[in-house]
Order: structure tokens, then C-alpha cells, then sequence
């Protein structure tokens, strides 16, 4: 029963760090265009660009922040993962050595001795 435990906490692991690694990998290509500024004949249009344009700036940086922000949480539960493969490869590591049997104790006659019983 332990071991099917640390063999199931090593799959799942692996299977967070995988996860991770290739988030990463995704969060690295995704890049956020940004919008040059323009003129338009009147005022009103100018002003109303000028704003938008803002509101998409500060929209991309909320964007890039996030990114930034996922890029942390995914390199940081990629190596909490690997840190539990290791945890459960130790655990199952010591269930196989305890799950051997114990060599049978030698006879008192095979090393010279009396026999107490």
C-alpha cells in the first residue's frame, strides 16, 4: 500500500512538473502588440484616442504583469514538484528496503556457540 502511495505521488509530480515546464515554454512566445500613437482632424477625435490609447497601454501592462506573474508561479511549482518526486522516491526507496525480508539469525552451533534454549 505504500508503495503504490510514493509510486502515485511520483507520477503526480512529474505529471505537475511537465505541466509547468511547458507553461512556461507557452508563456514565452505570447507577446502583446502595443499601439502607436495617431493625429485625427478635430479635437474631440484626438483627445478620444488619446484616452483609448491609454486604456490600452495600461491594459497591456496589466497583461505583461500577469504573464510575468505566471512565469513565477510556474518555475516555482515546476520545482515543488520535483522536490516531491524526490520526497517520494526516498519514501519508496526505504518501503522497498523494509519490505525485504530479514536474513535468518545463524544457529549457535554454526559459529562455535551453545544453544541458550
Amino acid at each position: 500500500m505504500k508503495k503504490s502511495f510514493c509510486i502515485l505521488g511520483m507520477i503526480f509530480s512529474l505529471g505537475m512538473t511537465a505541466f509547468n515546464v511547458v507553461s512556461i515554454f507557452i508563456l514565452n512566445c505570447h507577446t502583446y502588440g502595443y499601439l502607436d500613437s495617431a493625429k485625427f482632424g478635430a479635437d474631440f477625435y484626438t483627445y478620444m484616442y488619446r484616452a483609448t490609447s491609454g486604456v490600452y497601454s495600461n491594459t497591456n501592462g496589466i497583461g505583461s504583469f500577469l504573464e510575468e506573474m505566471m512565469l513565477v508561479f510556474c518555475i516555482t511549482f515546476a520545482i515543488i514538484g520535483l522536490v516531491l518526486f524526490c520526497f517520494f522516491g526516498i519514501k519508496l526507496a526505504d518501503a522497498r528496503k523494509t519490505s525485504q525480508p530479514a536474513p535468518a539469525p545463524m544457529p549457535a552451533a554454526a559459529y562455535g556457540g551453545t544453544d541458550i534454549n
